[in-house]
């Protein structure tokens, strides 16, 4: 997998607003392209993958950067189990679950002591995860890059203006987009 032109140049945008460098965390990190890209800028990368396939890639693609932990959970508004429900790809979400399932987390229950950039693409749980992150985001104003799809999003009830108006509430403002993804700073 590659890093698109496009997507460096906005990642970049978001990285000269960064004013903390010691830890960054990457929701939904897949097979680890942008942790790689993360850990080059960043004293620590917290990596958040929920696939047991993609999370067995990720570990094996980021073993030679020691700066770099993986995490083998979802991030979401609460903590428990959770399982994936539909029987298309385009109408699946996560749901919490009793007992089985995988891990869900919230980021505020990590209890992280900094964090200078949070990125998450979750397909569609953007916005749980960012009511799961709501002291983190509060203490630290981290700068904030996240994917923004109308279907995905829809899947767990929210549209991209509900985001948009999530970040007004905090504070933040939208500094740039490249569809699907989209960067927020704090005012």
């Amino acid at each position: 997998m590659r890093l698109r032109v496009e997507d460096i140049n906005l990642v970049l945008k978001a990285l000269r607003r960064v004013t903390d460098f010691r830890i960054a965390i990457d929701g939904g990190a897949h097979l680890g392209v942008w942790t790689r890209f993360y850990s080059e800028f960043f004293d620590a990368v917290h990596a958040f993958e929920p696939s047991d396939e993609t999370f067995d890639q990720l570990v094996l693609n980021l073993s030679g950067f020691p700066n770099v932990s993986c995490h083998h959970r979802a991030l979401f508004d609460a903590d428990g189990h959770g399982e994936v429900v539909g029987k298309k790809s385009w109408s699946r979400r996560v749901v919490l679950a009793n007992g089985d399932g995988f891990n869900l987390r919230s980021l505020d229950s990590f209890g992280f002591a900094a964090c200078g950039l949070l990125k998450l693409d979750l397909e569609g749980a953007e916005l749980p995860a960012l009511r799961g992150a709501d002291a983190l985001v509060r203490r630290f104003r981290p700068v904030v890059v996240v994917e923004v799809k109308g279907r995905t999003a829809g899947k767990y009830g929210w549209k991209p203006a509900d985001l948009d108006r999530w970040f007004l509430a905090k504070t933040y403002r939208l500094l740039t987009s490249e569809h699907p993804n989209m960067v927020y700073v704090p005012t």
